[in-house]
């Protein structure tokens, strides 16, 4: 008998308090390359990336796609079934999700003036070893900001040039970069502070170790610990 579909909850966590289950959870960081030349385009490529982002996290084979199973030989090796071969393992009874809460946030970065995004991934899985595939995100993130330039074109929206030429906003493409790390329990609601350090829902006073701690984290190379319960 085939498993039901799991239920997906998307929120824009700019507009949200803490409210971090204890579940596997991921971070996801997204990096476009793309920095607006003032504040009209600016609004135009955050609409844009939200409503983007919003497609990808709503895809009906979302909970498929972006996660792979993972098998624990008997002698403690990990191997990850993420090649081709084992395209067909990406279905509800191997993977075995119940439920996935992403959250995410899109900011323009204080230093860079570049769009970056972030997704906040809780996932709750039965007796199976999962691990997210951030590289599909970044191919299906891809796909769908090609569909905001066609967008562009048509509407159109386009910078224009003083000697009276003109160039339509678009993402390049491929072009978003995507890394990921593994959040444990007791980090989850601060990895939700950190993704909203940049939003309207300012960062609190109480919430300001989180937010240095998360920084520090940071600094360190990004880790890909293999999925399961707990992380």
């Amino acid at each position: 008998m085939s498993r039901r579909p799991a239920n997906v909850n998307i929120r824009n966590a700019a507009h949200t308090d803490n409210n971090i289950q204890n579940t596997s959870t991921w971070l996801i960081n997204i990096g476009t390359h793309k920095k607006p030349i003032n504040e009209e385009e600016a609004a135009v490529l955050r609409d844009s990336l939200q409503r983007s982002l919003q497609r990808v996290l709503a895809r009906p084979d979302f909970e498929y796609a972006c996660f792979y199973p993972v098998h624990r030989t008997a002698d403690g090796r990990t191997v990850r079934l993420n090649g081709p071969e084992y395209e067909g393992m990406r279905n509800p009874d191997v993977l075995k999700i119940t439920r996935i809460d992403a959250d995410f946030v899109v900011e323009r970065g204080t230093r860079t003036g570049r769009f970056d995004a972030h997704i906040l991934r809780r996932v709750e899985h039965e007796d199976s070893r999962i691990q997210v595939d951030h590289n599909r995100i970044g191919a299906f993130l891809d796909e769908e900001l090609e569909r905001e330039n066609q967008r562009f074109r048509e509407q159109p929206l386009a910078r224009i040039y003083e000697d009276g030429t003109f160039e339509y906003i678009s993402w390049a493409a491929p072009s978003v970069y995507t890394s990921f790390r593994s959040v444990g329990r007791s980090n989850a609601a601060d990895a939700a502070v950190y993704i909203r350090k940049n939003t309207d829902r300012a960062v609190r006073p109480e919430e300001q170790d989180a937010l240095r701690k998360m920084d520090i984290s940071f600094i360190s190379p990004i880790l890909a610990p293999v999925g399961g319960g707990g992380l």
